[in-house]
């Protein structure tokens, strides 16, 4: 009998453990990359300042129970990516975002989200 009152023991307290570990994985680690078709407003606006192109990116996210944590780029080719990282919303956590790309002459496209949509393109000569 003090055996399986050990083994119920033991599963309970397993059950109790993933039970607290699985939301707050989600609540600190929980990661997502916006997708365009999920931005809601989405703004594509060229800035020239003393003969350099920037592009500025801003809009919200449409998934409204997560925030932007981060912003990243990553270059494909001739492409900048600009990657838009969420996480579960909290207080003082927006879904709103605005990022200025510096644009070098070798890129081309400015593509958003894992999917790489195009949102910008150099006008050819």
């Amino acid at each position: 009998m003090t055996k399986t009152v050990g083994k119920v023991a033991a599963s309970l307290g397993v059950i109790v453990l993933v039970v607290a570990i699985v939301p707050a994985y989600f609540y600190w680690f929980y990661n997502v990359t916006l997708e365009r078709p999920n931005v809601i407003g989405l703004n594509v606006a060229e800035i020239r300042d003393s003969g350099f192109l920037t592009v500025r990116i801003s809009g919200l996210s449409g998934q409204s129970a997560l925030s932007v944590k981060d912003i990243s780029t990553q270059r494909a080719g001739s492409s900048v990516v600009v990657l838009v990282h969420l996480f579960l919303a909290r207080r003082e956590t927006s879904g709103s975002f605005k990022y200025d790309v510096l644009v070098p002459d070798s890129v081309n496209e400015i593509r958003f989200g894992e999917d790489m949509a195009i949102i910008w393109q150099r006008p050819k000569s």
